[in-house]
């Protein structure tokens, strides 16, 4: 290994589902990740940003978990793209103005393509009857299907429904599938965040897994980008291109071996 020049990491933005959370987390990740989250805070002033396609409220409870085990986001970015500070403990403060320009861009969305998105419902409920259909006013796309088979058949239908279409996002956790507009993206919000920083692109680190995370990892809202192991293989190949860092390891614990790596500022030879 040899030594490079280590830039201050300003600004760490960090997916959820699948980067942060994905099964393989322990104790011992959690203790490494605060650990090292503290030193880049000691060393940089780092702050921390959540960023996630889960609603505030699913939000609010995972926080409310992270803080139990001694981790603090400055941040969260919920939906499309809706900033919010974590200015005391389990207090998340809209970026007001900024959310109600998402929102209502979101409103107009959903008013266009309701029709199309309640024929997409209708064809996924009769081919899957045993679902149970979640949707609530703000999502009118939300299903839990019956089993991890059925829902990743029906993921791979609507991606494809949805592909020649930009305004939509498909996410899957676990059994449940969600179909979004995407009024918002997770690398505007990110970049809307530097902005109220006073940072520039080559301040931020991204980390993500997932599609929905491209938008962060295309060198626009951060020079620095990584994904951990089990990124599907877009976003592998997405951080490859920008000569950013896979990491070894899945979930947390991958998301520990990159931040050992830009704080160690390090490079194989």
């Amino acid at each position: 290994m040899t030594e490079s020049p280590v830039h201050p990491i300003r600004l760490l933005a960090t997916d959820l589902d699948g980067t942060l959370l994905g099964g393989e987390e322990n104790l011992h990740s959690v203790a490494e990740f605060r650990d090292l989250l503290l030193r880049a805070r000691t060393q940089w002033g780092t702050q921390w940003a959540i960023v996630t396609g889960r609603s505030l409220l699913a939000v609010r409870a995972i926080v409310f978990e992270f803080m139990c085990m001694g981790l603090h986001p400055n941040f969260a970015v919920t939906e499309d793209a809706r900033i919010h500070h974590h200015s005391r403990p389990g207090q998340l403060v809209p970026f007001r103005w900024w959310n109600f320009r998402v929102h209502q861009r979101r409103r107009r969305m959903v008013r266009r393509w309701r029709p199309q998105v309640t024929a997409w419902h209708r064809q996924i409920v009769e081919q899957f009857p045993a679902s149970v259909d979640l949707s609530c006013p703000e999502v009118h796309f939300w299903m839990n299907m019956a089993d991890l088979e059925s829902a990743e058949t029906a993921e791979r239908l609507l991606r494809e429904w949805v592909a020649p279409h930009r305004e939509f996002f498909v996410f899957r956790w676990d059994t449940q599938i969600c179909l979004m507009p995407t009024a918002g993206s997770k690398g505007e919000a990110v970049a809307r965040l530097s902005r109220h920083l006073h940072l520039t692109p080559v301040d931020v680190l991204a980390i993500g897994d997932g599609p929905n995370d491209m938008s962060m990892l295309d060198g626009n809202a951060a020079t620095r980008v990584a994904c951990v192991r089990n990124a599907t293989p877009e976003v592998r190949r997405a951080v490859t291109t920008a000569d950013g860092f896979v990491a070894a390891a899945d979930a947390m614990a991958g998301v520990v071996d990159i931040l050992r790596h830009h704080l160690n500022g390090t490079r194989p030879e």
